[in-house]
């Protein structure tokens, strides 16, 4: 990783729509955390609304009706959370932090990201320092007339169909990612630390520092689970499947959405 003086959380995660729970929204304001805040909600950036203790009821009807949300705070903490024709819902987000003396920063996300899975909503969930996790999707294609364009692959709902995000710093497995994995396979990984089981769930961390890791230690981790499933720059996506009952389940949400649109036509 470069040495610079600040780095940058890169969160992912995905969820059932079926068992997403709206009602965890106003929670986001007011859990115990140790260094990061949220503040305001909205659907586009220059249009925020300052949560008070009165927003509870307003901000799971901004979700209803737009199925979709942002949610800043201080130092430029983000979340941007949306419902896909997948039947999935997305949360992405960030946070800049000094490189120094992040540890209660690390932990507020792996808190953040436990307040998603209620009622086993989370298929999967982490996140990565911005430089590793672009050195892992980032793809970036050169034209002949020396333009340049970029995106992301392997880490969006759609890539679900076709191959399963890969390992991150931090990694959380939903109980469905876990009985399709193997959870024998999971709870005896090598090199990695603070390994938890709960629930049916997995969650553990590269046993390196934030500061330090790189890619090669999150596929080293992939290997022991099954590189097959997971994407890489270095592996052939011709060559990539899933877990046994994985893509029947994603079915089952895309059919579950179908429904729902289905639902308020009538």
């Amino acid at each position: 990783m470069k040495n610079e003086k600040h780095t940058v959380i890169n969160l992912d995660i995905s969820l059932k729509f079926c068992s997403f729970d709206k009602s965890l929204f106003p929670e986001l304001f007011h859990p115990e955390f140790k260094k990061i805040s949220f503040d305001r909600y909205g659907y586009t950036e220059t249009k925020m609304i300052k949560f008070t203790n009165e927003s509870s009821g307003e901000i799971i009807q901004h979700w209803d009706y737009y199925n979709s949300i942002i949610i800043k705070g201080k130092t430029g903490l983000w979340l941007s959370i949306n419902l896909c024709p997948t039947g999935i819902v997305t949360v992405g987000g960030g946070m800049k932090l000094k490189k120094q003396n992040i540890d209660d920063e690390l932990s507020d996300f792996i808190k953040l990201i436990r307040i998603f899975d209620t009622n086993n909503a989370i298929l999967f969930a982490g996140f990565n320092s911005e430089e590793v996790h672009d050195s892992k999707h980032k793809i970036v294609t050169h034209y002949k007339d020396g333009g340049s364009s970029y995106g992301w692959r392997g880490s969006s709902d759609h890539d679900f169909f076709d191959y399963l995000p890969g390992v991150y710093w931090y990694t959380y497995f939903g109980k469905d990612y876990v009985d399709c994995l193997g959870k024998e396979k999971l709870n005896n990984l090598k090199n990695v630390s603070n390994l938890h089981s709960s629930k049916g769930t997995v969650s553990f961390q590269i046993n390196k520092p934030y500061r330090d890791y790189t890619v090669v230690d999150l596929e080293e981790i992939e290997e022991q689970i099954g590189s097959f499933y997971f994407f890489s720059k270095n592996r052939d996506v011709n060559s990539l499947k899933h877990p046994n009952g994985f893509k029947e389940l994603l079915l089952s949400q895309e059919n579950y959405f179908k429904d729902y649109l289905s639902s308020l036509k009538s």
